[in-house]
């Protein structure tokens, strides 16, 4: 992740936590990324053919208008001609207002299907060991686990699946001298 697009993401957060528009700025934020994964989207706003007024036409159709905090941040970073870095913006954004919030994200892979009780129950087991407020969890389900969860989160690796330990296992048996 660039500087510059940590720094742009920092500076929008500040500002909209200040104003109090922190939830309508991640809303804007979260649509702008969605629209953003269209490669179609992502070109027309990288063309430096494209006017700067039809950049902030579509922008402000994504966001839903370019009043508040959110469409004056828009138009600045198209002044700038900063549009290609509107992806990565929008991740730093997203992962430094989950910070703020004390939470943080990862992802559960689990041998069979999850019910929403044992995702969150999970989910607090996971937030007390991290020392966080909230972690949001996504679920996806890998049978070759054989049984039992994994768990990334933080840039960690919690494993108690089957398949695991029995990676463990091997790993033990291949460094014992015969």
């Amino acid at each position: 992740m660039g500087v510059l697009e940590r720094r742009y993401a920092k500076a929008l957060l500040e500002a909209a936590l200040e104003k109090g528009e922190a939830q309508a700025v991640s809303a804007g934020v979260e649509a702008l990324a969605a629209a953003l994964g269209d490669e179609k989207i992502r070109g027309f706003l990288a063309a430096p053919v494209v006017s700067k007024e039809r950049k902030l036409h579509l922008l402000g159709k994504i966001a839903g208008g370019l009043d508040g905090l959110f469409g004056r941040f828009l138009e600045m970073v198209v002044a700038r001609r900063r549009e290609g870095a509107l992806p990565l913006i929008c991740r730093n954004f997203h992962d430094l207002h989950l910070e703020a919030q004390g939470a943080v994200e990862g992802v559960v892979e689990a041998a069979r299907p999850l019910s929403e009780e044992e995702v969150e129950r999970l989910s607090r087991a996971m937030a007390g060991a991290l020392g966080k407020k909230k972690v949001i969890l996504e679920v996806r389900e890998s049978p070759e686990l054989i049984a039992g969860a994994r768990v990334r989160v933080a840039g960690r690796l919690y494993d108690s699946s089957a398949a695991g330990r029995l990676e463990a296992l091997r790993r033990r048996l291949l460094g014992v001298p015969l």
